[in-house]
This record gives structure tokens, C-alpha cells and sequence, in this order.
């Protein structure tokens, strides 16, 4: 209990997050990209419940964890950091076969989720002693959920340690930045020289953002792309590259290129009047017409979001629901990838998760 109390005060004293010394943006990015991991979680949650086996889901798992878990400690949110570092270990048993997947394992990941999202809705839960008492008990259970036999994990361990390991070069911070383009060697090696020598209790990162040599976002990525360097070895790199945009720069883009399409039209058709004799010209007109209009389409389709992240909020309700009440139900969803407006699909969650919650 006592070792339990220093831990709570240790983290309330300078380990739960300082978020007035790090940088506000980068801070709202992290929080951002968090809760898109724990949507991606649940949703893999669900799936592992019905499919314990499916090894690609509690690969995928782990990732966002370690994800979650390495841009945490960058932005001084430690106990996040505490947290997802326990329940990607327990995730990391899983793939390698020496902790079985159970219903109750699932509720723990889902928990663990679900404390994350509470700490980024509020970071001044970050100094709460009581909402930090009940993390690291949650953090004690999911490392005393062990379903293996002593004998049986010692076996699996020895067979485990007799496979070749694999040892891969964790790419640095700063290389990746220049390799990326977003600053140039000179600038990473005064940056280095800086943090060595006027800010030795910085991460190299925070000096970056600090001597404004790139921005938030651009660390943030080559941050994912460190930590994702290893446990994405074996999967695919070309799959789901996103970049985040805030919606107004999205609705401004949206505006702008309706203006530019009915200059185009005043253009193309005074064009017709003086140039009808110039095939060339013409031709040359309406294939930028049809470009502009192609670019118009998709500039639109950027406010487009897919309803699977809508549904799955509510799938998390039903099942939850489903448990209480000790019924055997099957949630199935179908047509998740119908796309419709960002605003629109904000605005139905409420009513939709209210029919859910009174049916």
C-alpha cells in the first residue's frame, strides 16, 4: 500500500505531465491521434472477442498501444504512458502465445482504452490521486491476468528463447526529419548541439519545437514513424497513409475551388465566342475544365467521413449492454464504408447512441 502511495505521489510531483511546458499544439495532436488509436482499438476489440485467434487483430492492437505509448512519454503524459505500456505487454503475451485471449482480457483492453480517453478529455485528471489509485490498480490487474500455468509459460518462454531474435536499428528523431526533408542536416546537428548544451532536460523534439524549426504535426509524425519502425517490420507500409487537416482549411479549399469554377465557366464561354476558330485553344480549355472539375470532387469528398467510425461507437454501447444483461446477442454491422459529411455523422451519433441505449 505504501509503495502504491509513493508511486501516486511520484507521478502528481512531476511525472503525470506538465502540459504548461509542452507545446499546446503538439499536445492537441497527440490527444487527436490518441483517440483515433482508441476508436481502432475498440473496434479491434470487438472483433478479437468473436475471432480469439485472429492474430492480425491483436497485432494491430499492439501497435496502437506502442504508438500511444511512445508519443505519450514525448508530450509528458506519463501516466498514459504507464498505461499503455502495461496493456501493449499484455497484448505482446498474446501474440506470443503465452496468454490466452478471454472475454475478460478483452474488458481489461477496453478499460484501458476507456481511462485514456477520460485523461484526454481532462488532463488535470492527470493529478487526481484518487482517479490515479484506481489507474494503477487497472494497471496491477492487467499484469496479474496471467491464464497460463507457471510450467506452461516457463515452457513456452524456453521455446520462445530459442528462436533467432531479429534486431533492428531504431532510426533517430532527428534523422528522421532530414531524411523527411523537414529540416536540413545543419539545423539537426545545431539542434543536437543545443540540447546538449542549453537544454539537457529536453527531449530532442521539444527543442525542435522550441527553436521553431518544424512544426508540431511534423515531429508528431516522425515520432509515429520511429515507433512504428519496429513493430510494423512485417506489415505493409502503404496502407492507410492519412495526414490530419483541420476542417476549416478543408471548407476554405471547398469555397475557394466553387469560385474558381464559375470564373472558369465566364472564361470558357467568352473563349467560345472569340476563340471558336482555335481548335488548340479550345481543347486545351476544356481539358482544364474537366481537371478543374475532377479536382473540385475530390476537395469535396475531403469532408467525407466513413459511417464505420460512427457505428462503432455504438457497437461498443451494445455490447456493454449485452453483458449486463447476460444475453446472447450477435451485433452484426453492415454498411460501415458508406461515406457521408463529417457534420452530419457528428450529429447523429447522440440520437443514435439514445435509440441504443432505450431499445
Amino acid at each position: 500500500m505504501d509503495n502504491e502511495k509513493d508511486i501516486i505521489d511520484g507521478i502528481i510531483e512531476g511525472k503525470a505531465g506538465n502540459s504548461s511546458e509542452v507545446d499546446a499544439e503538439f499536445l492537441q495532436d497527440f490527444i487527436a491521434e490518441t483517440k483515433e488509436h482508441i476508436e481502432n482499438i475498440e473496434m479491434d476489440s470487438l472483433i478479437l472477442e468473436t475471432e480469439p485467434e485472429n492474430i492480425e487483430t491483436i497485432h494491430s492492437m499492439f501497435r496502437a498501444f506502442h504508438s500511444i505509448k511512445g508519443l505519450a512519454g514525448f508530450v509528458e503524459q506519463y501516466l498514459i504512458q504507464k498505461l499503455a505500456h502495461q496493456t501493449e505487454t499484455l497484448l505482446d503475451q498474446c501474440r506470443k502465445g503465452s496468454q490466452k485471449v478471454t472475454r475478460r482480457l478483452v474488458d481489461m483492453v477496453l478499460s484501458s482504452g476507456d481511462y485514456i480517453k477520460k485523461i484526454c478529455e481532462s488532463i488535470d485528471l492527470n493529478r487526481d490521486k484518487e482517479f490515479i489509485s484506481l489507474i494503477e490498480h487497472h494497471v496491477q490487474e492487467l499484469a496479474n491476468i496471467d491464464n497460463v500455468s507457471k510450467e506452461e509459460k516457463y515452457n513456452l518462454e524456453q521455446d520462445e528463447s530459442k528462436k533467432p531474435k531479429k534486431t533492428y536499428r531504431k532510426k533517430k528523431l532527428g534523422e528522421i526529419l532530414v531524411e523527411e526533408g523537414i529540416i536540413k542536416e545543419q539545423d539537426r546537428d545545431e539542434i543536437v548541439r543545443k540540447q546538449k548544451d542549453e537544454y539537457p532536460d529536453l527531449r530532442l523534439g521539444q527543442v525542435i519545437l522550441k527553436e521553431k524549426k518544424a512544426e508540431a504535426k511534423d515531429v508528431i509524425e516522425a515520432i509515429r514513424m520511429q515507433e512504428d519502425a519496429k513493430t510494423n517490420k512485417k506489415h505493409s507500409t502503404t496502407e492507410g497513409a492519412f495526414i490530419r487537416v483541420p476542417t476549416n482549411k478543408v471548407d476554405n479549399l471547398v469555397d475557394m475551388m466553387g469560385e474558381l469554377i464559375i470564373i472558369e465557366s465566364l472564361i470558357e464561354q467568352d473563349a467560345s465566342d472569340y476563340f471558336s476558330s482555335n481548335n488548340k485553344f479550345i481543347n486545351n480549355l476544356l481539358r482544364m475544365s474537366r481537371i478543374m472539375k475532377d479536382i473540385q470532387n475530390l476537395s469535396m469528398s475531403l469532408r467525407m467521413v466513413a459511417l464505420k467510425s460512427t457505428f462503432q461507437k455504438i457497437f461498443r454501447i451494445g455490447r456493454d449492454t449485452v453483458i449486463e444483461l447476460g444475453k446472447n446477442v450477435n451485433i452484426q454491422m453492415i454498411g460501415e464504408q458508406t461515406e457521408i459529411d463529417r457534420g452530419i455523422a457528428e450529429k447523429i451519433l447522440d440520437p443514435l447512441v439514445h435509440l441504443v441505449n432505450n431499445s
